[in-house]
Formats: C-alpha cells, sequence, structure tokens
C-alpha cells in the first residue's frame, strides 16, 4: 500500500499518497518568502492532471459585493501563486525548491500535463451567483 498522508482543511479530510503532495506552506522555500505570498492548502498530482486545490468552509454572500469580489480575487491570487510556485520549484530556481517536491513531481512532463483548479466548499449554499473572475 502506498504511503498516505492525511490533510485537513476546512472541515474536510484528504487522504492521499505521499508521493503526490505538495504542501507549499509546509515548504521551506515558501517559508523563506515571508508573510503576504498566498497558496493553495496543496497541489496534488493524480495522472495527467496537476490539481491545485483551495479548501473553503464558506462562500460570502454575493449581495455583499465587496466581500464577494475579495472572496474571488483572493482564490485567484492563490492559484496563481501557486502554480507560479510549483513552475519555478519543477525548473530548480531558488533554494532547494526542487528537492523539496515530492518524488511523483519532480520530473512531470508538462506538455502533457492537464492543469486544474479546484476550490473545495462543504457547504455551498444552494443559490449562488457566479461572477466572472477575471473581472473581479
Amino acid at each position: 500500500m502506498k504511503d498516505m498522508i492525511s490533510i485537513e482543511e476546512s472541515g474536510l479530510t484528504f487522504a492521499l499518497p505521499k508521493a503526490d503532495v505538495f504542501q507549499i506552506e509546509q515548504s521551506e522555500s515558501f517559508k523563506q518568502l515571508g508573510d503576504g505570498f498566498k497558496v493553495v492548502e496543496f497541489i496534488y498530482k493524480q495522472n495527467n492532471n496537476c490539481i491545485f486545490l483551495e479548501a473553503k468552509s464558506s462562500i460570502p454572500r454575493s449581495e455583499n459585493k465587496q466581500d464577494y469580489a475579495d472572496f474571488w480575487q483572493d482564490i485567484t491570487e492563490k492559484f496563481a501563486n501557486s502554480l507560479q510556485f510549483h513552475c519555478l520549484s519543477s525548473l530548480k530556481r531558488g533554494q532547494n525548491r526542487f528537492d523539496e517536491l515530492p518524488k511523483n513531481m519532480k520530473n512531470l512532463h508538462w506538455k502533457n500535463l492537464d492543469i486544474k483548479f479546484l476550490l473545495v466548499i462543504p457547504d455551498m449554499p444552494k443559490k449562488v451567483y457566479t461572477t466572472n473572475i477575471r473581472n473581479v
């Protein structure tokens, strides 16, 4: 059986193969960046997918336009920062970033990789108004 890791975030538990999961916030390279650099909960490699997962316990009501816009801006920033951090790590840019990657993320075939951004909200309201994230 594979060596598994259990990650608890926003009231959820994710049990995944340790060799396929990169928890950016746990890496020394991330810690050296200091405060203010937002990233996702973890990155998970599954077959030809590289999944950037962010978990939230709730979402602001769309009627509160500023909180709603801030929420989506924060999510977008986390996904963008995490993708950039992961790419730089894979390219061996920065101090020891490549060495901190899990085994199955060290030699990714980026040309054949599907990059997916996944936002998990366990208690999603029944009525949700979508927004164009690019305009937030």
